[in-house]
């Protein structure tokens, strides 16, 4: 392979600012034609002008292959290309760019390429890019023909690739798209030194009627955020999946605050004696779950023979279980052979803010003495408001052995409960002597208030 700096007395190459030295191949290397005033993007692509000559002085007329690439460093070395002549990408000063193009000069020897027109031209860093290598050969030999075109021809120094220089307006432009680098209105805004936005870029207003996040509707999940401070990180958002506003701390309003809608406050603590709440109806106030426990001696209840084996007796008691297992309850008792039962009944308005029951309606607190059904048993039963039985699971034969129990109870069917109104609970309680008992403990009602 060839790869060798070509030397002054067979090509050389130089900028057209530098036709007094003794060369036999100048280029001119310039920044394609501005766009005109509005354009938004310049051309990636660069113009290299150059002409070929002999070691006569003759044009050379013929193809060309001439291969362009970008370098870090100004220093050819034989490990920067492999055997068949191709560029080692590899290499540590190799910075990423090249292309080859094939040119026939005029019959003065002049061709002109652009470069980046093949693979895109980089943007160019300092410090990256700096140094542009042309290496040529002559049309179709093989990559192992290429010649490196050497600046000043002196093989044993490190000036191997010509250096890139500004062109003089380009060393600092004076306008982008026609507008400034400043913080003043009609130009582009630059970070003050602590990289932020300065006062004045973005004051106290927009000269618009509306500032929009996410105006390209490509929130995650469409929840938007105004963020406030890096570290203190409190925001206000819009969860677009929940359909409202969210603020992350409390919110203190100076002035009056108007609801428009439903209004939900969750574990809010109201200063009674600086603030009142007067004529809010129920229905302003979000459902949560709330609890009535009926303990024994239930109110509005009584005693309901059916009228056959209802010998026994009924009385209420209390236990203290330790470990704060408190219980009143109701005991029943016989000390006849032939089981005898007694209904309680009790009757219970649902309250006024009453929505619905929950899941798991009814609880009820029960023991008996073992839990055989024909020894002993408890069974529930409930009319809704308008009178219906209600269909139930699990209220059925309860029994526990001696232990104190607590049944979930659940409804089936369409049972209709109106706040306000009266339902009832019928609890049918049945045992045989022999220390047989059934005790009856709390019913506890799970429902939706306001």
């Amino acid at each position: 392979m060839h790869l060798n700096r070509i030397t002054q007395t067979v090509l050389s190459i130089s900028l057209l600012m530098a036709l007094l030295s003794p060369v036999f191949i100048y280029s001119n290397f310039s920044v394609q034609a501005a766009q005109p005033p509005g354009a938004t993007t310049a051309p990636y692509k660069v113009t290299y002008t150059a002409k070929l000559m002999d070691s006569t002085g003759n044009p050379i007329i013929t193809a060309q292959d001439i291969r362009f690439s970008l370098w870090s460093d100004s220093d050819w070395t034989a490990p920067n290309f492999d055997g068949a002549g191709n560029i080692v990408i590899a290499s540590p000063n190799y910075a990423g760019w090249q292309e080859t193009h094939t040119v026939t000069p005029n019959s003065e020897g002049i061709f002109t390429v652009e470069l980046g027109s093949i693979n895109i031209f980089p943007n160019v860093t300092l410090g990256a890019q700096n140094y542009l290598e042309v290496d040529v050969k002559p049309q179709p030999s093989p990559n192992t023909a290429f010649e490196v075109l050497d600046p000043d021809g002196v093989l044993s120094n490190t000036t191997d690739r010509k250096p890139f220089n500004s062109a003089p307006y380009a060393i600092n432009a004076d306008t982008v798209d026609n507008k400034d680098a400043s913080n003043t209105p009609n130009n582009i805004p630059v970070l003050d030194g602590t990289g932020k936005l300065i006062y004045g870029v973005l004051p106290d207003g927009v000269n618009a009627d509306t500032f929009t996040l996410d105006v390209d509707n490509n929130a995650p999940a469409n929840v938007i955020t105004l963020q406030f401070g890096q570290a203190v990180a409190q925001y206000l958002r819009w969860n677009n999946p929940a359909s409202r506003f969210e603020l992350s701390n409390s919110l203190n309003v100076n002035g009056n605050l108007t609801f428009t809608g439903t209004a939900q406050i969750t574990g809010a603590t109201i200063d009674g004696t600086l603030n009142t709440l007067q004529n809010i109806p129920f229905t302003a106030i979000a459902p949560h779950v709330k609890v009535a426990r009926l303990t024994p001696k239930y109110p509005d209840s009584t005693l309901s023979p059916d009228g056959s084996n209802n010998i026994g007796t009924l009385k209420s008691e209390y236990q203290d279980g330790g470990a704060g297992a408190r219980y009143n309850y109701y005991l029943w008792t016989t000390n006849l052979p032939i089981a005898q039962d007694m209904d309680l009944v009790v009757r219970y308005q649902l309250p006024a803010d009453f929505v619905s029951f929950t899941a798991t309606p009814v609880t009820l607190t029960y023991q008996t003495a073992d839990a055989v059904v024909a020894n002993n048993s408890l069974n529930l039963s409930i009319n809704d408001s308008i009178g219906a039985t209600v269909g139930l699971t699990g209220g059925t034969n309860l029994t526990s052995a001696a232990t104190w129990t607590t049944a979930a109870i659940t409804f089936s069917g369409s049972p209709t409960f109106t706040a306000g109104s009266f339902i009832e609970f019928r609890l049918h309680a049945a045992s045989i002597n022999g220390g047989k008992y059934v005790r009856i403990g709390d019913l506890v009602l799970n429902y939706n208030g306001r």
